[in-house]
């Protein structure tokens, strides 16, 4: 049983074992990272890449590939209430290099734009300008409202999980 913290922030998040349990899992297509010499990794807030790719992150670490990943905010404004968006954005940044060592990845060159968390619609052609974007979030409402955003800019190879990581995490 998951005990509620008292700042969501602190609180264990989603065990491995149902993650894990996932029945999606086997449908994934499969790749072959071996090959990858190098990788850039974009997400939107720290801890994006760990729940996104955090299994590529760590079969590419262990097989050489240079990394990059590339935060584009520090997530200040990821907990409504907090009274600190500047420690909580230090903070973020110091569990990115913490989730990196624990997936063996050390190695990542990590490049923070420090863009504001909340401001990124204004700046989107500086982000996706002519390369893939996946994009993900809790329910899919706000990634598939940053598709149709991106879409409507000219970006043309996008992907959205539908359903979010909720419907990810409910499919099993």
């Amino acid at each position: 049983m998951t005990v509620a913290a008292s700042n969501p922030i602190d609180a264990p998040g989603t065990a491995e074992e149902t993650w894990r349990a996932w029945d999606g899992l086997a449908r994934l297509p499969a790749t072959d990272l071996s090959r990858w010499a190098s990788a850039v990794i974009v997400a939107a807030h720290p801890d994006d890449e760990v729940l996104g790719v955090g299994g590529a992150i760590a079969v590419l670490a262990t097989a050489g590939a240079r990394l990059r990943l590339v935060s584009i905010t520090d997530g200040e404004a990821s907990h409504p209430g907090s009274t600190d968006p500047a420690a909580l954005a230090r903070r973020r940044a110091a569990e990115t290099t913490q989730a990196l060592r624990m997936l063996g990845a050390q190695q990542t060159e990590v490049v923070r734009l420090q863009l504001p968390d909340t401001g990124l619609a204004a700046r989107q052609d500086e982000i996706a300008a002519g390369r893939p974007v996946v994009c993900v979030c809790l329910t899919d409402k706000r990634s598939s409202a940053a598709a149709a955003q991106l879409a409507a800019h000219g970006v043309g190879d996008i992907a959205v999980l539908r359903g979010g990581m909720k419907a990810w995490r409910e499919a099993g």
